[in-house]
């Protein structure tokens, strides 16, 4: 059962609403729970359950009651097994997007969070990411109006959908010798129809670092991996079709999809870096036979799907050299430079160069 589009504005305002006033919070307990954990860890002392446990108790109270939390898994820890705590949560970023004939703009969107503690053998480590998956109020709204369930049941399927296969199609858009990324239009299964939207450089502070806290050599202590560039080529979902607005060769394309994802979502759960990992990440051999097992299908989406790429070659957005980009453009001293399409450009295929390659 849908409903009406003034409420699904109204409902999706209220969730942005609660959802932005937390997420700042809703980050920092997590890695307040890393910190306290680390320091008990750093001069060599073993993490032991009370050590673990009570403040999981504690935090995981705490993180379900946030409106920012999506999902939470907290496992405690014993003997023998590892303990987890595993949240991912909404968080508002300011996405810079880089348009040609339109000009630049800036706007918040939604982002997803993932902070993941694991303590295992008495010893802990932790991860803090930002997944290159973006989505606005409008796609909220068209979820909400066409299909039935709650907000929040809405924007977890959501994330369901978008965060597992947005890295395989990040990842075939990328030509093999690694130097060069196309705009693509991406379909992703979602409950009663499909997520649409495509890839498109972006320009975000938030995905140049990821803190990794735990075992170093020397020590215990905080790293964080800097990528060599705010620009990133993410996935950015626009609009949710039902089922009945889909042509029979989506329809088929959806169902395929569907099945696909059904098949594979152990091992696509099992390779946080298809979903959340850079261009320059470094797949093993079975991340990267799923990449392949999939292109066929993200090629099929190609055929079916076209206004995302129809949208942005309309604007002069053309296949990005990434390689090339990133070089010029890198993140110094932890501070974001101006990016613009007079930078963009200089790396962006013309006209001609694109019907040369056909």
């Amino acid at each position: 059962m849908s409903v009406d589009e003034k409420l699904a504005r109204g409902l999706t305002r209220q969730a942005e609403r609660a959802v932005f006033a937390t997420s700042d919070e809703a980050r920092r307990e997590s890695f307040a729970f890393a910190r306290a954990l680390l320091n008990r860890n750093r001069d060599g002392r073993k993490i032991d359950s009370a050590g673990f446990n009570v403040p999981l108790a504690r935090i995981g109270k705490t993180a379900r009651e946030n409106a920012a939390t999506l999902r939470l898994e907290a496992d405690r820890f014993a003997i023998g097994h590892p303990g987890i705590y595993r949240r991912q949560s909404l968080q508002p970023e300011s996405i810079h997007h880089l348009r040609a004939s339109k000009g630049d703009f800036v706007a918040r969107e939604w982002a997803v969070a993932v902070d993941t503690i694991r303590v295992e053998r008495g010893n802990m480590s932790a991860r803090f990411w930002t997944a290159p998956v973006f989505f606005d109020n409008h796609i909220m709204t068209r979820y909400l109006q066409r299909g039935a369930g709650e907000c929040g049941e809405r924007i977890i399927d959501l994330v369901d959908a978008g965060l597992p296969l947005a890295g395989l199609y990040r990842a075939c858009a990328l030509t093999a010798d690694g130097k060069r990324f196309h705009p693509w239009d991406v379909a992703l299964p979602a409950p009663g129809g499909v997520l649409c939207g495509g890839t498109e450089l972006v320009d975000c502070a938030a995905l140049a670092y990821r803190f990794l806290l735990g075992h170093r050599a020397g020590g215990w202590g905080i790293d964080a991996e800097v990528a060599s560039t705010t620009l990133q080529m993410t996935v950015s979902l626009r609009t949710y079709l039902s089922d009945e607005t889909l042509s029979s060769g989506q329809m088929a394309i959806a169902i395929e999809l569907r099945r696909w994802f059904v098949a594979h979502e152990a091992q696509l759960r099992a390779a946080p870096h298809l979903a959340y990992g850079w261009p320059s990440t470094v797949l093993d051999d079975g991340q990267a036979a799923l990449v392949e097992a999939f292109r066929p299908l993200a090629l099929a989406v190609q055929q079916e799907f076209t206004s995302w790429r129809r949208g942005l070659r309309e604007d002069g957005y053309f296949d990005i050299r990434f390689d090339a980009l990133a070089k010029d453009y890198v993140v110094a001293e932890w501070q974001q430079r101006s990016a613009g399409m007079d930078l963009l450009t200089r790396y962006m295929k013309t006209d001609m160069e694109q019907s040369q390659d056909g």
